[in-house]
């Protein structure tokens, strides 16, 4: 891994950053920190954040601990500008308000306005997902020794590594001998779900090993990792559903807020961006239905994070097409059939899960089901998951998964990434979320920002694969769209309560 790299004269570095992001440094005190035994020196460096330059003090010693030491001596003061105006109850409140507004057209088909204005009833509801953590299991680090003869070598677990020409430059190094004085070595990653696409961390590695010209390692702390972002996209969603006189739905309306990961570092333009609208599946056969985008600017840097978009929209879109399927008086499983009648693929899936998870055995009390179905990154996965409460606990007895990824090569990896992704989602759904105040996240370490526990973890988790002749798809992150949707929609059976923001205490319900 990334974090084991070493070669020899290796100096190692921390860096304090301004808690509230893009705050900029007023004073520290560089002699404190020197006067640390094993510090070697103390510099201000960058990282580049969708165009902001976060500002730190990185210190520089013989050892981890020794740098860290000097780290707590610094004292710095900050400039933290208009961003300590920022919390989460004004970024939420701001969301809510643009969903009341048009937005940018994603799908448009029938009339829906006409629908609205001739049902006979309307159902409607908004939906909060909250800003979340990477915390990948090894903290974002990175070695790098640049050369007094302007050559390098770097170590880095990255998704993105390729950095030669972007080093090259920054050592006056031609284009063309790039590859050959820069040498870059991809250890494993201790996870990286998007993260480590950013190379923020080798920004500033290659910043303090050129100032040093020799070989240092940097390490984020867990609370760097968790509080410096880029985080997860914070997202409403607001819904609405005409029904005629007969109870049958006549329309569907899903009207989505949240900044864009591509659009952010650039001006505000007049079409959806690209990735924003993954995981919400426009293949119901609604007579009437308009799915459309409303862009949030804010200065919470938002980056990849497993599943993109598909963890806020497929969570919310599948939560309220349960929401349409009870208000028509239809079984969640059998509405998604019918509606999805077109998409023969769909539907094996949803009758494959029907079977595997016994869907049409009636359940105890205390006990409830529910039932999600979302496509992303070419694949079709749908989960069934059921929920059981004993003694005022309840637990998570099964999840049944049905995988339809086109052609596979290694089962075992299907199954290994959809139940990776099923735990993923679940910890979204039910554990903390990033949340800010005076413009700074507050959670920091595994106590406050906290990962489902084994025991809370389904008892069985179940993968059913579909085989087919299709073209491949995604497997690294389609599972983790429909499970938290799935477990909206159990919590609905099991007691009638519809939850619509998340996460939430399962113990609670």
């Amino acid at each position: 891994f990334g974090i084991d790299a070493k070669t020899d004269g290796l100096h190692y570095a921390t860096i304090e950053r301004c808690p509230t992001l893009q705050g900029k440094v007023k004073s520290f005190d560089k002699a404190a920190a020197m006067a640390v035994p094993g510090v070697i020196d103390v510099l201000e460096v960058t990282r580049t954040v969708y165009n902001y330059k976060n500002t730190g003090i990185a210190v520089i010693a013989k050892n981890y601990y020794a740098a860290l030491q000097g780290r707590k001596k610094l004292n710095v003061k900050w400039d933290n500008a208009e961003f300590t105006k920022v919390s989460t109850a004004d970024l939420f409140k701001e969301m809510n308000s643009l969903a009341n507004e048009d937005g940018l057209e994603h799908v448009e088909k029938g009339h829906f306005n006409t629908a609205v204005s001739t049902a006979t009833n309307v159902l409607e509801a908004t939906y909060e997902l909250p800003y979340l953590s990477h915390t990948c299991m090894e903290p974002m680090n990175c070695t790098v020794h640049v050369r007094p003869d302007n050559t390098a070598e770097i170590w880095a677990s990255s998704q993105s590594p390729q950095v030669q020409r972007q080093f090259a430059q920054d050592l006056g190094i031609p284009a063309d001998q790039a590859e050959e004085k820069i040498k870059v070595h991809m250890p494993f990653m201790g996870g990286g779900f998007g993260r480590r696409s950013m190379n923020d961390s080798l920004e500033e590695c290659f910043q303090i090993s050129k100032a040093q010209r020799k070989p240092v390692k940097l390490i984020w702390t867990r609370e760097d990792d968790t509080q410096q972002g880029p985080f997860r996209q914070g997202t409403v969603h607001k819904f609405k559903a005409p029904f005629d006189a007969s109870g049958k739905p006549t329309g569907f309306q899903h009207k989505m807020v949240s900044s864009s990961i591509t659009a952010q570092a650039r001006p505000k333009g007049n079409r959806v961006p690209f990735e924003v609208m993954e995981g919400i599946n426009t293949h119901y056969e609604f007579e009437n239905m308009s799915v459309r985008y409303n862009e949030f600017r804010s200065q919470i840097p938002i980056h990849w994070w497993r599943s993109v978009f598909g963890s806020t929209n497929g969570v919310a879109h599948e939560a309220f097409v349960d929401e349409v399927a009870v208000k028509a008086g239809k079984d969640p499983l059998q509405f998604r059939k019918e509606m999805l009648k077109s998409e023969p693929r769909f539907v094996k899936v949803l009758e494959k899960l029907e079977q595997e998870s016994g869907w049409n055995k009636k359940l105890g009390q205390n006990e409830g089901k529910g039932v999600a179905i979302v496509e992303s990154f070419g694949t079709i996965v749908a989960h069934a998951i059921f929920l059981k409460k004993e003694n005022d606990n309840v637990t998570i007895p099964k999840v049944v998964s049905v995988v339809d990824c086109g052609i596979y090569v290694n089962p075992d990896q299907v199954k290994a990434q959809t139940e990776g992704n099923i735990i993923f989602g679940l910890t979204a759904a039910l554990k903390d979320p990033i949340t800010f105040k005076n413009g700074a996240a507050e959670q920091a370490n595994f106590d406050t920002y906290r990962m489902l526990r084994i025991n809370e973890a389904p008892k069985d988790i179940q993968v059913h694969i579909i085989e087919n002749d299709e073209a491949p798809g995604g497997l690294g992150e389609p599972g983790l769209p429909p499970i938290g949707s799935a477990l909206l929609n159990a919590v609905f059976d099991m007691t009638g309560k519809r939850i619509r923001k998340l996460p939430f205490d399962l113990q609670e319900v």
